[in-house]
């Protein structure tokens, strides 16, 4: 309780990162715009925040951590001086994430709606799809600590990532 209202602003600095993302989505919605410049916008906004969810996730994990160890953290100091550092790793942990989701839902949407007519096979690639969801949702409990606490390569924060999740299975569960 006593860091309550430090997570609020930790938190609300973090939703900051997603106007981007619901810029696309009034774009998608609304007819303000032709079509074209809709289209445009919805592009443009979406890749932004596919770009710059990860880093402000590296940010407010380095904050979270710092509160974790009892460690005193400036919020906006500390948030952008690990957006920074972190811009590189983060971004590209980011932007696979939001690709992952994109084809989650959309393995969710065709897969099923598929198996009659090419088969119960379909359901298999069903349930690939979701199984390599959840896998890559609990290395994502990793990923970002590492990210942030580790000057350990890309290829390896991934590796070990996955090492964790397969390990630790009871755990992961219950999170």
């Amino acid at each position: 309780f006593r860091k309550f209202w430090l997570l609020i602003e930790v938190n609300m600095l973090y939703s900051l990162f997603f106007m981007p993302l619901m810029l696309a989505l009034v774009c998608m919605s609304t007819k303000l715009l032709s079509t074209t410049a809709s289209l445009v916008a919805v592009i443009a906004f979406s890749l932004l925040f596919m770009v710059i969810i990860g880093p402000a996730t590296a940010g407010m994990i380095t904050i979270l951590r710092k509160y974790t160890l009892e460690k005193h953290a400036f919020i906006l100091s500390d948030f952008f001086k690990s957006f920074k550092q972190n811009f590189k790793n983060a971004a590209i942990i980011g932007f696979a994430d939001c690709i992952l989701i994109l084809s989650t839902i959309s393995g969710i949407i065709i897969y099923p709606t598929n198996a009659a007519a090419y088969g119960k096979v379909m359901y298999f690639f069903f349930a690939v799809v979701i199984a390599v969801a959840i896998t890559v949702t609990i290395m994502n409990f990793y990923i970002f600590p590492m990210i942030v606490a580790t000057d350990l390569s890309l290829a390896n924060i991934i590796k070990n990532a996955f090492a964790l999740t397969c390990i630790a299975l009871k755990k992961n569960a219950v999170t």
